[in-house]
């Protein structure tokens, strides 16, 4: 708190902050939280408060809300609609949950989750949000969700079968934005030698550049097994070619991909 700013005001006890000097007409009836969890809300000291006068009133709190925040345990300060239905306030403004609820809220609502201003892994499908309410002097209220984060999450699978569907990916990354975007991307299909090489030794390099980060699983991606790869790990004749090839040529690519697997792991082993 004393590295606070002079327009920065910390809501850290149990009583009404007028907004008077901000040029607000409003007063915040704050419900701030002095443990990690707790089975009990901290909104109880409202009830026992006279709220009401010609101000706009905003009770802000930390917590699960039945219903909308998951809370298994009911440690995270849980609340009830029945229990934020205090006379005279406005709107409840509560933290705890990452996501803006309801997702479109409408002036009817009294409820709201902002959600949180930047996203912060890959569990978080937004890029940051923020609500902006504005009261006209009937107290009426207006409510619009905007996007706030500068970086963002994203996942994305890609399947590979050719040098046409690396030319296709490569192009929708080189058109679209994604500096501010980190990313994990899944990618699976197979590939000629060829396309194989370049996908890494070219196309990928290039593609960690247009991402803030890019973090790659190629567990499901293979090269096309090939007559030339099959000479090079079996002599001519050898049991493993022959069977081998002769999936090659039936064009049996589960099969050839099995064998040539197991032919591997036991080649590995020896």
């Amino acid at each position: 708190m004393d590295a606070k700013e002079e327009h920065v005001t910390v809501l850290a006890e149990k009583t009404p902050y007028q907004l008077e000097d901000y040029d607000v007409s409003a007063t915040i009836y704050p419900t701030p939280c002095f443990s990690k969890h707790s089975s009990e809300n901290e909104i109880g000291w409202i009830n026992e408060s006279e709220v009401g006068g010609n101000t706009i009133n905003i009770g802000v709190a930390h917590g699960s809300l039945k219903g909308v925040a998951p809370d298994l345990n009911d440690e995270h300060f849980p609340m009830t609609r029945e229990e934020l239905d205090i006379p005279d306030i406005n709107v409840w403004l509560l933290g705890h949950i990452h996501i803006p609820w309801p997702e479109k809220p409408s002036p009817s609502d009294k409820i709201m989750y902002s959600g949180i201003p930047e996203p912060e892994d890959m569990n978080c499908t937004h890029k940051g949000t923020a609500l902006i309410i504005e009261f006209d002097k009937g107290g009426r209220k207006s409510v619009e969700v905007i996007s706030t984060g500068g970086n963002y999450f994203d996942r994305k699978h890609l399947e590979l079968h050719s040098s046409q569907d690396i030319q296709q990916f490569e192009e929708k990354i080189r058109t679209g934005n994604y500096q501010n975007c980190v990313c994990k991307l899944s990618i699976s299909g197979s590939l000629d030698p060829e396309d194989y090489t370049r996908w890494h030794n070219e196309i990928l390099p290039r593609l960690k550049e247009a991402f803030l980060y890019l973090k790659t699983d190629e567990t499901n991606l293979r090269q096309k097994i090939t007559k030339e790869s099959l000479y090079e790990m079996y002599p001519e004749g050898s049991f493993p070619q022959e069977l081998l090839s002769g999936f090659l040529e039936n064009e049996d690519q589960k099969a050839l991909e099995t064998a040539f697997d197991l032919f591997k792991d036991i080649k590995d082993e020896n």
